[in-house]
């Protein structure tokens, strides 16, 4: 079952001695979990979803936030054909223009071949279609916000605590205790098997 934004936001006030929202209100916290979710969620990319792109001809290159606005990282691109989908090949924009130089005239074609993202806003198709066709795209999702403590996180309830775990560390260092977020954060880099910077030195 789900965990709700509710239950982790007692449990965060309760671990940081906010109980009584005095200094963090519940939905401050809520509000603060939607966006750790959505973090956490961008680092494990655990939460997917993926939907039909309707590509105009001689387009190769699209703004995910307009086209695609709930993709944060693009996994997969498919294209049906004959009715079986087939997985184009993911490159990169120094492979592409190695193979093709002219890559972005390259517009007469009738199937995509590969596609590449470029940061997290730009997607491109290559080569362009004489003719509109349809592009399914998979991607990492920008989880759904949350606002009510009835909402339910879309992380797997394994993964909540990372998403926790970050809203917890802001609220200590909004409440400057320090030392206590330090030693937070190495928990956590730890359990991530990330690299924590350390400007100081």
């Amino acid at each position: 079952m789900a965990k709700t934004a509710g239950t982790i936001s007692n449990l965060l006030l309760e671990r940081v001695y906010g109980t009584g929202g005095i200094a963090h209100t519940e939905s401050f916290v809520i509000s603060l979990l939607s966006k750790t979710q959505r973090v956490a969620n961008a680092f494990l990319g655990k939460v997917r979803d993926s939907t039909a792109l309707a590509v105009p001809k001689e387009k190769l290159i699209f703004k995910l936030r307009d086209d695609v606005s709930s993709a944060i990282d693009v996994t997969k691109i498919t294209e049906s054909r004959g009715g079986v989908d087939e997985a184009l090949d993911q490159s990169t924009l120094p492979e592409l223009m190695a193979y093709d130089v002219d890559w972005f005239r390259n517009i007469t074609a009738s199937r995509y071949i590969t596609w590449f993202q470029i940061g997290r806003d730009l997607l491109v198709l290559y080569p362009g279609k004489a003719a509109a066709g349809t592009a399914t795209v998979h991607y990492t999702k920008l989880t759904t916000a949350l606002s009510v403590a009835a909402d339910s996180f879309e992380l797997e309830d394994e993964d909540v605590h990372v998403a926790a775990d970050l809203a917890e560390i802001i609220l200590l260092a909004r409440d400057k205790q320090v030392s206590v977020a330090e030693e937070k954060i190495r928990q956590l880099v730890d359990y991530l098997g990330v690299e924590a910077m350390n400007d100081q030195k």
